[in-house]
């Protein structure tokens, strides 16, 4: 029995887990392990702070209003205590989907912690490619929010397809996901005039980096956290299956929340993300 606010659902998984959900909880185990920036709660925040983590430049609120009060809202693969809380401080209902434990764990122990409704939290324990039969509802949420996390799965098509069927008609999709023209490129890869491109220009392909310096203090970390093995999806599969799931786009933006100094230092993180945003984010609106 959970005895932490919200209702744990039961887990649904990908039958006959594969290499890429095995190599995911191994890294996220050992993310939460060595208190990595994604696994670390937001738990000292007030509303204001909360609006400026989920809405810092006014898109939310011009999308899909400015009150969020009683507003449902599905976050997918956000785990960890993070946009959960902020959204709940500011009055929402939130349904968490996640695969791992540990995440989910952590967005319970945030709620429970800041004395929010413990009815206004639902953790469901799933891969996210298995939200086309979740036990959710079609067009039960008014936002659907997808933080960082599509390209760790291969084929993102079936994920927004299912996003969109959750989605009441006039809800709001905000999908951030790696810029597929940047994934796999280094700080290291600059040659004097910029920086050299790698990896093919194809969904699905796989691509396999280090982690920046400021995902986890290395000098703290007692073993070695396995690097992330990504996914490069298109800039055309993303939108059209955004289309494909009946949402119509209505904003795309770059560069988001990156330090970006042209004047840096060639070769580090500030200047590579002057020169190459590394994610992107698409807004859609559920139309039918």
């Amino acid at each position: 029995m959970n005895s932490m606010p919200g209702e744990l659902l039961p887990a649904l998984v990908v039958r006959n887990a594969d290499a890429v959900v095995r190599q995911a909880r191994e890294r996220w185990r050992a993310l939460g392990e060595v208190n990595a920036l994604f696994t670390r709660p937001w738990i000292g925040l007030d509303t204001h702070g909360a609006r400026e983590r989920i809405d810092r430049d006014g898109l939310l609120a011009r999308f899909a209003g400015p009150d969020l009060a009683g507003r449902r809202v599905l976050l997918i693969g956000g785990g960890g205590g993070q946009q959960s809380i902020a959204f709940g401080l500011l009055g929402a209902s939130v349904t968490v989907v996640d695969f791992d434990e540990g995440q989910l764990e952590r967005d319970r122990q945030t709620w429970s912690a800041r004395l929010l409704p413990p009815d206004g939290l639902r953790t469901l324990q799933s891969d996210m490619r298995a939200l086309g039969s979740c036990a959710l509802d079609a067009g039960s949420f008014d936002l659907v929010w997808h933080p960082y996390s599509i390209n760790f799965v291969p084929d993102c098509h079936p994920v927004i397809l299912a996003s969109g069927r959750l989605l009441a008609r006039g809800g709001v999709y905000r999908l951030q996901a790696a810029n597929p023209f940047v994934l796999g490129m280094h700080m290291s890869d600059q040659n004097g005039d910029g920086y050299v491109r790698r990896g093919v220009y194809r969904d699905g392909e796989a691509v396999q980096s280090p982690d920046p310096g400021w995902v986890y203090d290395r000098s703290v970390a007692s073993h070695s956290v396995p690097e992330p093995i990504e996914f490069r999806h298109t800039l055309a599969t993303v939108l059209n299956s955004c289309i494909g799931a009946g949402m119509g786009i209505i904003h795309l933006e770059d560069a988001i929340d990156v330090p970006s100094d042209p004047g840096a230092e060639p070769g580090t993180w500030d200047h590579f993300c002057s020169v190459n945003p590394p994610w992107f984010a698409v807004w859609a609106r559920r139309q039918d």
